[in-house]
C-alpha cells in the first residue's frame, strides 16, 4: 500500500469514526442510550430489569440485537471482499445514508431512526478492515483506549513501539470525541435534534470510498 493510498484510507476511516461519535451523541439525546457501543447497554439491560423497567430493558435489548444483526450483515456481504477492491463498501454507505435521510424526513420516529443507527453501526463496525495489525473499529473507543495504554506502558518499560500505530489510535479517539462535540454544537441547539447530518456524512463517506479508494491501491 503506497503512502498516498494509505493516507486516503486513514482519512476515510477517521471520517467514519467522526460520524459514529456524532451519531452516538444524537442517539443518547433522543433515546437516552448509545447506539455505537454495546457494553453499557448490556449492563443497563440488567439494571433496568432490576428496577422492573421492562420497557427500557426491551428497547436496549432491541438495540443490542440490531447491532448484532448489523455484524451478521457485514459478515455476509463483506466477508470475501478485499478492502478497496469492491464497490460494496461505498454503495452500502451511500444506501444507508439515503435510507436514514428518508426515514428522518418521512417517519421521524425516534425509535425507528435509532434502530437504523444501531443496525448501521453494527454493520460498519464489522467491516473487514485492518491496519498495522489493528482490527479497525470505528464505532467505539474502549479497545482503542486499552491499546493506547498498553503501548504507552510498553514504551515506559523501555521497549520500542510503533509510533505510527499509537498516533493513529490517539487520533481516532480524538476524532470520535470531536464528532460528539460537533453534534452538541451543530445539531442539538439549532437543528431540531435530527439525523440529517449523519445521513449526509454517510453519503459523503460512500462517495469518497468510490472516488479515492476503490481500485486505487498502488495508484
Amino acid at each position: 500500500m503506497n503512502k498516498k493510498f494509505f493516507n486516503r484510507v486513514i482519512f476515510w476511516i477517521l471520517l467514519l469514526t467522526f460520524t459514529s461519535g456524532y451519531a452516538n451523541v444524537l442517539s443518547i439525546f433522543r433515546l437516552g442510550t448509545p447506539t455505537t457501543h454495546m457494553t453499557g447497554n448490556l449492563s443497563n439491560i440488567s439494571f433496568s430489569m432490576f428496577e422492573l423497567d421492562f420497557k427500557k430493558a426491551a428497547i436496549l435489548l432491541a438495540i443490542v440485537l440490531l447491532f448484532l444483526l448489523g455484524g451478521i450483515i457485514s459478515g455476509y456481504i463483506f466477508n470475501n471482499r478485499s478492502f478497496g477492491k469492491g464497490k460494496s463498501y461505498g454503495v452500502f454507505l451511500i444506501a444507508i445514508g439515503i435510507l436514514l435521510g428518508i426515514a428522518e424526513y418521512i417517519i421521524g420516529d425516534k425509535y425507528i431512526i435509532t434502530a437504523i443507527i444501531a443496525l448501521t453501526s453494527g454493520t460498519q463496525n464489522g467491516l473487514n478492515i485492518a491496519y498495522n495489525e489493528i482490527t479497525i473499529r470505528t464505532t467505539h473507543m474502549t479497545g482503542y483506549l486499552s491499546d493506547i495504554g498498553r503501548l504507552i506502558g510498553i514504551k515506559l518499560n523501555g521497549r520500542n513501539i510503533e509510533i505510527s500505530k499509537l498516533l493513529y489510535l490517539i487520533s481516532a479517539v480524538l476524532i470520535y470525541f470531536l464528532g460528539g462535540a460537533a453534534a452538541v454544537f451543530i445539531s442539538l441547539p439549532e437543528q431540531g435534534h435530527n439525523f440529517y447530518e449523519i445521513s449526509i456524512l454517510y453519503i459523503i463517506a460512500g462517495f469518497l470510498y468510490l472516488k479515492l479508494i476503490y481500485n486505487k491501491d498502488g495508484k
